[in-house]
């Protein structure tokens, strides 16, 4: 008889660890799948074109980065017409 209780007993705990252990996984998961989709709210703003910013990116857009030595060296005569 004692040996059934003791049985019975661990079937119990069995059953109950298995149970928490679940709802800690499903409540783990809920909880990484609600920080994924929520999406931050960002104030909509336009940029105002600065015409410093633009005059750079147009400089980049120029660049001739495969021929490096010809551009450092049109920089070089730049400088010395400075």
């Amino acid at each position: 008889m004692d040996i059934e209780n003791t049985q019975n007993n661990r079937d119990v705990k069995k059953s109950v660890l298995t149970t928490v252990v679940a709802g800690i996984i499903v409540l783990s998961v809920l909880i990484l799948w609600t920080r994924q989709t929520k999406a931050p709210q960002q104030a909509q703003t336009s940029p105002t074109p600065d015409p410093e910013v633009a005059s750079i990116n147009q400089e980049i857009e120029t660049l001739n980065a495969v021929n490096l030595n010809a551009e450092l060296e049109a920089i070089d005569n730049e400088l010395e017409g400075l």
